[in-house]
């Protein structure tokens, strides 16, 4: 046996393996490196940490964050930045990954198609995935909006409602809600940025795809290839363009989107914006209050990544 051939046999298997090991890495690492950076915490740390900085950073009446919210904000941002390598990493091991499955079903083994196709239909999700990321380090105050305790008639209650009240009230923004108001912006147009960029790609992928499929054999199994390639990026390309829209009208009316937030916390009596969130994987609702014409996830995205 060659060395060559025994290399072409052990890419498979170990871009799979390193696929595993960057999912796990993605759930266990950041937690590791912002312990290592700005102190070890679990979620309710965080949570109960966060709740006291809104207060304080309230409280304050100052454009910057106190000490107790700037050592939390501090720590997500670690964990999302930790994120982003990881799913840069990641894109890279599963194009590869997609790269050898289909080459090997061009080859005729049509027992791999199944895989090839999988694989490739998770590339542009992991992109999402890195583009949420991208945000929540760009601007952690907001990403962290999720995770507020629940509190209603305590101090962070009154804190949410009275800059829930100094966002609906005329005239200039008292100067914490404006650092919010500054977050939020930067919030979305970093999401805009990274998401026009993978439509770019989708589309372009999508047109490639379509000539080739054109003028590709059909025995040589190429068309399916280019098939379902076309698939994934036209949808792709449909979720980046709403995607887009979204973060470019919340990043234009930045105000206006954390009033929707604030008063979605009040209105609940809870930090959670949307009912049954689960941590990572953040599935806000789509509805517009109608006092703030913008809904909480206009904030925070359509995914909170955590």
């Amino acid at each position: 046996m060659s060395i060559t051939g025994a290399r072409q046999r052990a890419k498979l298997p170990l871009l799979t393996g390193t696929a595993v090991a960057l999912v796990a890495a993605f759930m266990t690492t950041p937690a590791a490196v912002s312990g290592a950076v700005h102190g070890s915490r679990d979620l309710s740390d965080v949570r109960a940490e966060l709740g006291r900085g809104v207060v304080d950073f309230w409280r304050s009446g100052a454009a910057s964050f106190p000490s107790t919210l700037q050592h939390v904000v501090d720590y997500w941002m670690v964990w999302h930045a930790t994120k982003i390598v990881i799913c840069v990493v990641g894109l890279g091991v599963l194009t590869l990954l997609a790269r050898e499955l289909w080459t090997r079903r061009l080859r005729n083994n049509s027992r791999v198609t199944t895989a090839a196709t999988a694989v490739t239909a998770v590339i542009p999700l992991v992109a999402f995935v890195l583009a949420a990321n991208v945000q929540a380090t760009a601007a952690p105050s907001i990403a962290l909006l999720p995770l507020l305790p629940d509190d209603p008639r305590g101090p962070l209650g009154s804190a949410v409602a009275a800059m829930r009240a100094s966002l609906a009230a005329p005239g200039p923004l008292a100067a914490p809600s404006q650092a919010l108001v500054d977050d939020v912006a930067t919030y979305q147009w970093s999401m805009a940025v990274v998401i026009a960029v993978l439509l770019i790609v989708a589309v372009m992928t999508a047109a490639w795809s379509l000539h080739r499929r054109a003028t590709a054999a059909r025995a040589t199994g190429a068309r399916g290839m280019h098939t379902t390639l076309l698939v994934v990026a036209a949808v792709s390309a449909t979720g980046f363009g709403f995607i887009f829209a979204n973060a470019v009208y919340a990043a234009t009316h930045p105000a206006t989107a954390l009033l929707g937030a604030a008063a979605r916390i009040c209105d609940s009596g809870s930090g959670r914006l949307s009912d049954g969130l689960a941590h990572d994987h953040l599935e806000l609702d789509g509805r517009q209050s109608s006092e703030s014409g913008l809904s909480a996830a206009a904030v925070v995205g359509p995914f909170d990544p955590g």
